[in-house]
């Protein structure tokens, strides 16, 4: 179970402060991943706190907004922090169960954590500056140890982030991170309802009319000439999968064929 509770920002408007709630959506998405591009250029750090060690990203306004500006995303200044401020203040909460399937005389065990997508905000500087603005963005624990255990999984910023549509930003990203055996010659599957559900676009519990399925699917199409076009596969083939007992299809199987220059972009991550 995941739950994303939204951050309360502050603006002024007509000379008064107005506070409003901000959910994170494809803006902070947008905004998240040029903070991890800066990252990966050396602008990430370790600060001491009394609480511990902690990895941050230092930047100016003005290099996140040139990160965001070479893939196509341009912001104003206060789009982006009011992204910033939106990462930081938002909290994403998770729960889950684990069963013992040998034993079931012993008690279902659950796990919940909360964070927020960014630990700690801070901005330095002088009225009027604009993009010359201080920042430091200071990731939340998840990030922190994937760093420190070699699990953070790398991908093209370029490659992913141009894509236009949020879906075939989102495959791309998947593709990179999950592909990982891809060569020549190779396949991947996946099954439309199970990776709509994971991109958030529908529930495992939701009842799925036909022309629901339908606009999935057409959404799925737009995703798959998306990475055609971006060189990361070569070709795709769906086929139906239908209920027993009606014969009404009720899902649908992708096989994804990568090109030659993917499979040579997984090998040198």
């Amino acid at each position: 179970e995941i739950k994303i509770t939204p951050a309360v920002v502050s603006t002024r408007q007509n000379g008064e402060e107005v506070e409003f709630l901000v959910w994170p959506s494809d803006r902070e998405e947008k905004v998240e991943r040029a903070l991890i591009r800066l990252a990966s250029k050396g602008k990430i750090v370790k600060i001491n706190f009394k609480s511990g060690i902690q990895y941050a990203v230092v930047f100016s306004m003005n290099e996140l907004a040139q990160e965001l500006k070479s893939v196509g995303q341009s912001m104003p200044f206060p789009q982006i922090k009011e992204a910033l401020e939106a990462l930081q203040g938002s909290k994403l909460s998770f729960k889950y169960s684990a069963n013992d399937t040998r034993n079931t005389d012993v008690d279902d065990s659950f796990y919940e954590s909360n964070m927020n997508f960014l630990s700690s905000l801070h901005f330095s500087g002088k009225k009027g500056q604009g993009g010359n603005i201080k920042c430091v963005a200071c990731l939340n624990a998840f990030v922190h140890n994937m760093i420190d255990n070699l699990e953070y999984k790398g991908y093209y910023f370029n490659r992913a982030q141009e894509q236009k549509r949020g879906l075939s930003r989102w495959m791309m990203l998947r593709l990179y991170h999950l592909w990982r055996y891809a060569a020549p010659g190779k396949t991947h599957h996946f099954r439309l309802l199970s990776i709509m559900e994971k991109y958030g676009s529908i529930y495992s519990t939701d009842d799925l009319s036909e022309n629901k399925l339908k606009a999935l699917r057409r959404d799925m199409t737009t995703t798959m000439k998306d990475l055609i076009t971006n060189g990361a596969i070569s070709d795709y083939s769906i086929s139906n999968v239908k209920d027993d007992k009606t014969g009404k299809i009720i899902d649908y199987t992708y096989e994804l064929h990568p090109t030659n220059e993917f499979c040579e972009e997984i090998l040198t991550l």
